[in-house]
C-alpha cells in the first residue's frame, strides 16, 4: 500500500540477528549482520517510525551485529542509518538507482556487505570425533573470487602476512594478519578454509609447536 514501516522490519531483523548470533554464529566464530533494503524514507506506524528511531535502533546492537543499508532511489537521510550500524560510525547507505541495471547494482552492493563482514578472526576447529587437534596441522586456505587456492602461511609474529594463533601454546582462536584480512576483506568473492590434517606451512617453514 506504498507505506515503508522502516522500524518494525528493522527490529524484527534484529532480533532474528541475535538468535541466530547466539544459537548458530557463537558456536563456530562467525558473524551476523543485518541488511536493510528501502525504497525510501521511514513512513506508518506514527511517530516511532521517524529515522532517528530506526537509526537508534542499529546503534544499539552495532558492537555485535552491524546494519548495513541499501537505498533503492530516494535514499535521503539512510546514510544516517548505515552510520549508525557502524561500529566506527563512517559507513554510508549503498545507492541502488532503478533502472535496466538494477539487479547488478544489488548484488555489487550485497557483495561489498559480504567482503565487509567476512570474519578475520575464526574460533579453533573442532576435531573430528575421537580425534585430538594437531595445531601443527592447521591451514588456511584462500581462494579468491574466481580464483586458484593459495595457502596462506603461519606467521606467528605477522611480519609478512597470512595468520597466527591468539597463544601459540594454547590457541582459541586464528587470526588473520593485516596484510591478509586486508586482501580477503578487498575480494568480493573471497573464500576462506580452514584445513585440518597436513603439517602446517609457516613463513619461515616452522609450524607451532
Amino acid at each position: 500500500d506504498s507505506s515503508t514501516p522502516t522500524l518494525p522490519a528493522i527490529t524484527g531483523a534484529i532480533q532474528t540477528a541475535q538468535d541466530v548470533r547466539a544459537n548458530v554464529a557463537s558456536k563456530d566464530g562467525g558473524r551476523v549482520a543485518v541488511v536493510l533494503v528501502t525504497d525510501g524514507d521511514p513512513t506508518e506506524c506514527g511517530n516511532n517510525n521517524r529515522i532517528g528511531n530506526v537509526a537508534n535502533a542499529a546503534r544499539a546492537v552495532n558492537k555485535d551485529i552491524e546494519t548495513f543499508v541499501i537505498g533503492v532511489g530516494n535514499i535521503n537521510a539512510l546514510d544516517s542509518v548505515a552510520q549508525a550500524g557502524d561500529p566506527a560510525g563512517q559507513r554510508k547507505a549503498f545507492q541502488v538507482t532503478p533502472n535496466s541495471n538494477t539487479a547488478d547494482q544489488f548484488l555489487a552492493a550485497l557483495n561489498q556487505v559480504r567482503g565487509a563482514t567476512l570474519a578475520c578472526e575464526y574460533a579453533m576447529p573442532e576435531p573430528p570425533a575421537g580425534k585430538t587437534l594437531d595445531i601443527g596441522s592447521v591451514n588456511v586456505v584462500y581462494t579468491a573470487g574466481g580464483g586458484a587456492p593459495t595457502t596462506f602461511p603461519y606467521d606467528k609474529d605477522c611480519a609478512t602476512g597470512g595468520w597466527r594463533y591468539d597463544d601459540p601454546a594454547a590457541p582459541t582462536k586464528i587470526t588473520l594478519c593485516k596484510t591478509a584480512c586486508d586482501a580477503v576483506k578487498a575480494d568480493r568473492g573471497a573464500k576462506l578454509d580452514i584445513q585440518l590434517g597436513c603439517a602446517t606451512k609457516g613463513t619461515d617453514g616452522s609450524i607451532p609447536k
